[in-house]
């Protein structure tokens, strides 16, 4: 029985040969994984940096929103201040717009009449009555009492009502500047 060959379990008879293969295949699969470790932190690194600079660019337009939310929200806010003051005054203008009633031609044309040659109106301001009525207030200059009379004469006879002089001052060149109120109607 010394004769008969051993029986060789051992399947890795020769290990050194079936190594290599195992070796072989090792490092081809870590040159795979360090190849696309090595591209994939390449990619991760430049696809970081363009979200970062994204990012930025996010906060500077959430920045630039903000501030302009703000801005909408304060001038829509003067806007309603604004139109709180000037409603009654805008309202009235459109009125009249709207209406035609009252004759400013005639008004004015009545006024320029009345008024003497070296005398100007300085500031009128108009208050409604209704829409043939009308109460003027207005500052004019005038450069002697006289011409201040004369001027009151003419305005009753072109058919102004309750002629007053609100106030006189004297100004620095000596010119006389009267506040005058009237009242005007127009003459169907």
């Amino acid at each position: 029985m010394k004769n008969q060959a051993k029986l060789n379990l051992n399947l890795a008879s020769n290990p050194m040969r079936n190594r290599r293969l195992f070796f072989s295949l090792g490092i081809c699969l870590m040159v795979v994984f360090i190849g696309t470790s090595v591209l994939g932190g390449s990619i991760y690194i430049r696809y970081k940096s363009k979200q970062a600079a994204i990012q930025m660019e996010l906060d500077s337009v959430n920045r630039e929103l903000t501030t302009a939310k703000r801005e909408e929200i304060r001038y829509g806010t003067l806007i309603e201040q604004k139109l709180s003051d000037y409603k009654v005054a805008a309202d009235y203008i459109n009125s009249l717009t709207y209406r035609k009633s009252f004759p400013w031609m005639d008004f004015f044309a009545a006024m320029e009449d009345s008024l003497p040659e070296s005398s100007y109106i300085v500031s009128l301001t108009p208050f409604p009555v209704d829409g043939t009525v009308m109460e003027i207030r207005f500052q004019a200059v005038f450069t002697n009492v006289s011409e201040l009379l004369k001027f009151i004469k003419t305005l009753d006879s072109k058919g102004f009502e309750d002629i007053n002089i609100i106030s006189e001052s004297q100004s620095a060149e000596g010119f006389l500047l009267s506040e005058i109120s009237v009242r005007y109607e127009r003459h169907v």
